[in-house]
């Protein structure tokens, strides 16, 4: 073990996580962990500024949270190896609800390495935390989003679009899996899917300019709107078996 790896270690050996920051205004995501001193203080956990953290006094805790500053966790998490790494920790969260809509199950295991879940506090849809590097967060929530555009190209190859239901379940799921999505040609795939299940052309060129646009600037809309031509016409085609 390197001198830096041994200094992460000491530092965090008496650390526990006791929330995130900020609030939960989504299904799943991310956001930096906050952790507990054994003297009851606290503060966010950042990698790269042990200088400069700011540590509060356990009495403004509850102040934080009311305020929604941040999340409280139902019970504290203990530091493992994930803080003690060169990579940033970040609290993972995400709901019953999401996780019922794509299928998953809350990651058990990483790296040989028992993964603990807690719950967060005041939550109208229980949702479930835990704290694992930014790599392995963002991967188990890349999963998912593939899973749900796996549901949504299922639903396509054997539904029928005119049916109301039917658009707002794939709009329900692009919108969960963009949510989720990491990486970039997974959020792409999504946003074609929603294309293909939106009605109002004037409502998805908005849509493209608004969000599809600045995420990918080399982007066209004749371009979007193609591909999603394509997409169509190749589900077509599996629904009459061609």
């Amino acid at each position: 073990m390197d001198s830096n790896a041994s200094d992460a270690e000491f530092e965090t050996q008496n650390l526990s996580v006791i929330g995130m920051d900020g609030t939960t205004l989504v299904q799943c995501g991310t956001s930096l962990p906050v952790v507990q001193q054994s003297n009851g203080e606290f503060c966010l956990f950042e990698m790269d500024s042990k200088s400069s953290r700011t540590w509060y006094a356990p009495a403004l805790f509850a102040d934080y949270r009311q305020e929604g500053h941040l999340s409280a966790f139902t019970r504290p998490i203990l530091c493992s190896k994930f803080l003690s790494t060169s990579e940033q920790p970040l609290v993972l969260f995400v709901n019953d609800d999401f996780l019922e809509e794509a299928e998953a199950q809350r990651l058990i295991n990483y790296q040989g390495t028992r993964v603990t879940w807690t719950r967060i506090e005041g939550e109208s849809v229980t949702t479930w935390a835990t704290c694992l590097p930014e790599t392995a967060a963002n991967e188990w929530l890349d999963f998912c989003a593939k899973q749900l555009l796996q549901k949504i190209d299922d639903r396509l190859h054997e539904g029928d679009l005119v049916v109301e239901a039917e658009r707002e379940q794939l709009l329900k799921w692009s919108d969960l899996g963009l949510c989720a999505a990491t990486e970039a040609q997974t959020r792409w795939n999504l946003y074609l899917r929603y294309g293909v299940a939106f009605t109002s052309k004037e409502r998805l060129r908005q849509m493209f300019d608004k969000f599809v646009k600045p995420e990918f600037p080399m982007s066209t809309w004749d371009s979007y709107d193609k591909e999603m031509c394509q997409i169509r016409v190749l589900m077509k085609g599996k629904q009459h078996g061609l």
